[in-house]
């Protein structure tokens, strides 16, 4: 863990792995319990880490920035998985699972936020941090929008550390017809259930973009 420039790269695959499993990749009991005890221990790391890195940066007296980009970081964890837990229909062995590593998180949250309380009274928050004033307007739905980026993601034609990272970075900045304003959370809670019409119009738009890029030659 110290090695690494990103506390948060496993904790990150694992909840996107979790995300997204196909119908037939649900883990059984122990297969639960063997990422869950992953996960768990990969918490107490990122906790150990973060107080190292407070120490540090205590001599350079922006120990508060420091505390405020792993909270950043729980927050959009937590988000993902709190949409997930909510979209998922009968499976209690996945749901208990995903419910623990949420819980995981949301303690370490509330730890992390107690025990640097001091640190982090001066600094002010912005709830809206990924808001941005100037919008491209994008003739999609908010649904087809989430499954033209899922694409773009999983075929690495746009690189994040994770799905969720790449819709924190876009999503902000369009609007469509309807919605002035969406978040990336909604955009990426419509690709666990993917409707026939969304892709049958993305595929559409799609074919439009074949046709145009080829009256380049």
């Amino acid at each position: 863990m110290e090695n690494e420039s990103y506390p948060f790269a496993r904790l990150d695959q694992v909840v996107d792995d979790l995300l997204n499993l196909s119908a037939d990749e649900h883990p059984n009991l122990q297969e639960a319990e063997n990422i869950r005890q992953y996960f768990l221990k990969e918490i107490r790391m990122v906790y150990q880490q973060l107080k190292a890195d407070v120490f540090k940066r205590n001599y350079m007296d922006n120990s508060e920035a420091v505390i405020s980009a792993y909270l950043k970081n729980l927050s959009y964890l937590i988000s993902d998985l709190r949409a997930f837990v909510s979209a998922i229909d009968d499976d209690r062995s996945l749901n208990g699972l995903a419910s623990d590593i949420l819980n995981g998180l949301e303690t370490l949250e509330a730890e992390i936020s107690w025990r640097f309380a001091s640190q982090l009274k001066g600094l002010k928050e912005n709830a809206n941090v990924d808001k941005a004033s100037i919008k491209v307007l994008c003739n999609l739905s908010v649904d087809q929008i989430g499954l033209l980026l899922k694409a773009a993601d999983e075929i690495r034609l746009c690189s994040a550390k994770s799905f969720s990272q790449l819709l924190r970075h876009i999503v902000p900045y369009l609007s469509t017809d309807r919605m002035e304003t969406f978040s990336w959370k909604s955009a990426r809670s419509s690709t666990y259930k993917v409707e026939a019409h969304d892709i049958e119009v993305t595929l559409e738009v799609l074919q439009k973009l074949m046709a145009k890029i080829k009256d380049y030659y």
